[in-house]
């Protein structure tokens, strides 16, 4: 395979001639402040309804499951969408942010009108248009960086679009608080809010800058283009190394998403019978655990993106998504209405955030590391291709388990089952790098030792197919 110069564009690239002097331009700066900016306050909207279930229920006049519901929906919306967002950010980039700006606008409006009117079916809406803006979003965290900043700096710029969305979504679980269960102060900060996220379209306008360079075609018919498209499909359908680790990498990402929308079902007095001494915490004490449980993974992601090296990323995100199978674990078990009540309200709490803390490491940290490798292992599809796969599954699994968790029935126990299915995904997929002999080779290779033919534990294995053993390497 021929190498490449470090500053060449990757294949597939949508860099156009003009990208090099992008890479030099001060507006580069500005495009990624502009792109962050429509990330986070997308994600602040999704936290809308999932802080005070009781006042929401009040609100749009509806039940908990309604309620519920809206999150779930934010999340599915994003799955059919997701094919045409990743073909509108890799051939019309400019065109495709900007309609994507104004879902998010459109969709900050909404809401606030659902909550003034009183109207469930306006909340539904909402939550249908801002996922539509949301497909966008999560398509475009690598792209940005592949377009507008040169390769040695494409790692920072990735890390901020990435958590600008997570920063956004903390930010949101401080709606609960805001609102303070008070019906006229939740409907002045849906005010706010959309008069805040108006603000997308115009930093859109006049600071996402290079809208020729942006959208200009190399010079290709539209059938070329389709073909193109079609062939980085197939090429992505047939990587298997790609899907074994993109299903379980998407898995986790859902259970991170399900999480904060469940907790203050699972955490408060919904789930607790009146005969019990403790009935559940309040609104202001889950949002201490829902911040812990957003804020350690946000942190955590910034700071591996920034120390763990690349040959080491597949490992780092297996003990990662170990830790959280643990931690998920104990967390379901203590928070059950057979356990958390027979413990001091005092000694619970602190256990709780603990372990959303650590839950939020493993299932939010990882994320920057997992998409990274996942567009490795894609070996040439363009960028918005691979991640808008993984980030579609992420957002099924997540709409899928918000649904399902918000139950005090449930509860975490779906969340635990799905983690421990992906941990033991991913040490399969680790175990069976190149170099290192798969099980049933280890097993031969003690057997053949046995009977006095120990042959080793490499010759066991039938190689790999040469494509699926460069991207595994």
């Amino acid at each position: 395979m021929a190498s490449r110069s470090p500053a060449e564009p990757p294949p597939h690239s949508r860099v156009t001639p003009e990208g090099p002097a992008a890479w030099r331009s001060g507006w580069r700066w500005a495009v990624l402040g502009s792109f962050s900016y429509l990330s986070a306050s997308n994600a602040f909207m999704c936290m809308d309804f999932s802080d005070d279930y009781g006042l929401n229920e009040r609100l749009l006049r509806s039940g908990e499951a309604d309620v519920a519901l809206l999150y779930s929906l934010f999340l599915l919306s994003v799955v059919p969408v997701m094919p045409l967002a990743a073909w509108g950010v890799v051939r019309h980039h400019w065109s495709t942010v900007a309609f994507a700006n104004a879902l998010n606008v459109a969709g900050g409006w909404l809401r606030y009108l659902a909550v003034v009117r009183s109207s469930y079916a306006l909340a539904v809406l909402s939550s249908l248009v801002c996922g539509g803006a949301a497909a966008v979003v999560v398509c475009s965290f690598t792209a940005v960086s592949e377009r507008w900043f040169r390769p040695s700096h494409r790692g920072l710029a990735t890390s901020i679009a990435v958590q600008s969305n997570y920063l956004g979504w903390a930010l949101g679980s401080l709606i609960g608080a805001a609102e303070a269960g008070e019906a006229e102060r939740a409907r002045a900060v849906f005010g706010w809010q959309a008069v805040a996220i108006s603000c997308c379209l115009p930093l859109c306008l006049f600071l996402y800058r290079d809208r020729h360079a942006a959208d200009q075609q190399q010079p290709d018919t539209a059938g070329a283009a389709a073909s193109n498209a079609s062939s980085a499909l197939r090429s992505l359908a047939s990587n298997g190394p790609f899907w074994r680790r993109a299903v379980p990498y998407a898995a986790i990402g859902g259970i991170g998403f399900s999480v904060p929308s469940a907790q203050d079902v699972l955490f408060g007095s919904s789930c607790y019978g009146a005969g019990n001494a403790w009935s559940g915490f309040d609104t202001g004490h889950t949002t201490v655990t829902n911040l812990s449980f957003i804020l350690s993974g946000v942190l955590c992601g910034l700071c591996l993106g920034a120390v763990v090296p690349r040959r080491s990323a597949e490992g780092v995100v297996l003990a990662l998504a170990l830790l959280a199978a643990l931690s998920l674990t104990a967390l379901a078990l203590l928070s059950t209405p057979h356990v958390a009540p027979t413990l001091p309200p005092a000694t619970l709490f602190p256990l709780l955030a603990g372990l959303m803390a650590l839950s939020g490491i493993g299932t939010i940290g990882f994320i920057g590391l997992a998409l990274s490798r996942a567009v490795e292992l894609a070996d040439g599809v363009p960028e918005a291709y691979a991640v808008g796969a993984v980030e579609m599954l992420v957002q099924g699994f997540g709409g899928g388990l918000s649904a399902l968790s918000a139950s005090c029935t449930v509860g975490l126990a779906g969340c635990v089952a799905v983690q421990w299915l992906a941990v033991t995904a991913l040490a399969a997929a680790y175990g069976c790098r190149p170099g290192r002999p798969s099980a049933g080779g280890r097993l031969a290779a003690v057997a053949g030792a046995v009977v006095g033919d120990a042959a080793p534990a490499d010759s066991m294995r039938q190689p790999l197919a040469g494509g699926d053993a460069a991207r595994e390497s």
